[in-house]
């Protein structure tokens, strides 16, 4: 059996009615018209863009697979039950960190509950884009991503000092620490040209990774 995760307007029913609004009880195994219920898998949970802002989470059982088109990361199942609490440990480690990410009405404990059982990609993606976060957390988080995402985190990541910018950029990648030069908020001059320099010596003077001369 898969658990994957769906946004429901606030009544529980389905965002779009393509197939006619279907409702999403608590507890109960429901048969889905149509192509079936599209549930996000390890991906796609935003796929549908109707009524987002006024969405609910839900977790669903999911059980016969129609084999309907639908979204990457997302499958279509005939018969769903929607659980009456969250459930991350049965969703997939991807989908764990696009719900951190992307779901609407989770508090910070939630997010970071569901990131710390994903992967270092999602750790960095949630430390620059997921709502609600300290600036702590970002920091926790993107030192438990990959260098590419601490250049990243550092470039966008809201609630950032120019000094974690800087500790980010230095444990990131030479092509990272270029762009934390060029795109940054709040850091100086002196600061861009430093950064702008380490990345050149570390790739080469004609952009290949190496020492220049």
């Amino acid at each position: 059996m898969i658990t994957g995760c769906k946004l429901l307007q606030a009544d529980g029913s389905s965002l779009t009615d393509e197939f006619g609004r279907v409702s999403y009880p608590v507890g109960e195994w429901l048969e889905v018209p149509g192509h079936g219920a599209y549930v996000a898998v390890t991906g796609g949970l935003t796929s549908a863009n109707v009524g987002v802002s006024g969405a609910v989470l839900a977790y669903l059982e999911c059980e016969e697979p129609t084999g309907a088109e639908a979204p990457g990361g997302v499958l279509c199942f005939r018969r769903v039950r929607r659980l009456a609490a969250m459930a991350p440990e049965r969703i997939s480690p991807e989908l764990r960190g696009l719900v951190a990410r992307d779901a609407p009405n989770l508090t910070r404990e939630d997010r970071m509950a569901l990131v710390a059982g994903s992967t270092p990609d999602w750790r960095g993606w949630v430390a620059c884009d997921a709502p609600d976060l300290t600036r702590e957390d970002r920091l926790a988080l993107a030192r438990e991503s990959t260098p590419e995402w601490r250049g990243r985190v550092a470039c966008d990541a809201p609630d950032l000092t120019r000094e974690d910018r800087l500790a980010l950029a230095a444990e990131s990648t030479p092509e990272w620490r270029g762009l934390v030069a060029r795109f940054a908020p709040g850091l100086t001059r002196k600061d861009r040209m430093a950064l702008a320099r380490e990345s050149a010596e570390e790739r080469g003077e004609d952009g290949v990774e190496g020492t220049s001369s």
